[in-house]
């Protein structure tokens, strides 16, 4: 379904033809927060980057949109895939020097620190020990991101066509918040909207798990992953 008729089908079952509040621009705008928001909460958007390994470079950076890493989702050419994330914690108690030993890269943990490459910010893995030699290509990560926003309405969301529906009720459900028109004694059909956007959020997640199951979630910039079912949702970082 495309952004021109998902956008079209939310104004029809939102019965807003025209309106001063819920406009063509405001919906086109939801779409875009909608796609972001159901690909942060469903981890529908799977994304992978290779790069090149840097001697004497600890931090690699995750690409622009992506914010979670799936379990085993680091490898290099070297260790198929490397242990991780590990705490530093962890490190810091096995090795003093442990942002300067040098070795081969065995081990990957959750960067102390965001890092800028060409203007973009985002969360960082540091590599243990340092590389002694760079590799063309030489690491892989595969996770999770945000796609990017649509300026077109021929554009599809980047996921199977059967769920491309969550974006209609999202933009219902932020049209029915937007309209100033609303009484308060009509709550309900904010509530309603809100309702039919979950069922479809939890139906696309769903679904995406069954695929995707196997992730991972760190309990903060120093903490172990578990191994549990619980350990199934998105990198977290603290800034030390």
């Amino acid at each position: 379904m495309t952004r021109g008729t998902a956008v079209a089908r939310a104004r029809a079952i939102y019965n807003e033809d025209s309106s001063d509040y819920i406009t063509d621009a405001f919906l086109q705008n939801c779409y875009n927060d909608v796609q972001r928001e159901v690909a942060i909460e469903t981890l529908c958007y799977p994304v992978s980057t290779t790069t090149n390994l840097a001697a004497d470079t600890r931090l690699v950076i995750l690409p622009a949109g992506m914010f979670a890493i799936r379990r085993g989702g680091v490898s290099t050419t070297v260790y198929h895939p490397l242990t991780g994330p590990v705490s530093l914690d962890r490190l810091i108690a096995e090795d003093l020097n442990w942002a300067t030993t040098e070795g081969t890269v065995d081990r990957w943990y959750i960067a102390e620190q965001t890092t800028t490459v060409s203007s973009v910010v985002n969360w960082a893995i540091g590599l243990y020990p340092l590389p002694t030699a760079s590799i063309t290509s030489g690491i892989t990560i595969r996770g999770f991101g945000i796609p990017a926003d649509t300026d077109d309405d021929n554009d599809l969301p980047p996921w199977p066509t059967p769920y491309h529906d969550v974006m209609i009720w999202g933009m219902c459900y932020y049209a029915a918040l937007r309209d100033t028109d609303m009484k308060m004694s009509n709550a309900r059909v904010i509530g309603y909207f809100e309702g039919r956007y979950q069922r479809a959020k939890d139906q696309l997640a769903a679904a995406a798990a069954q695929g995707f199951a196997d992730r991972v979630r760190t309990r903060g910039g120093n903490a172990e992953v578990g191994t549990g079912a619980e350990d199934v949702i998105r990198l977290t970082m603290t800034v030390s």
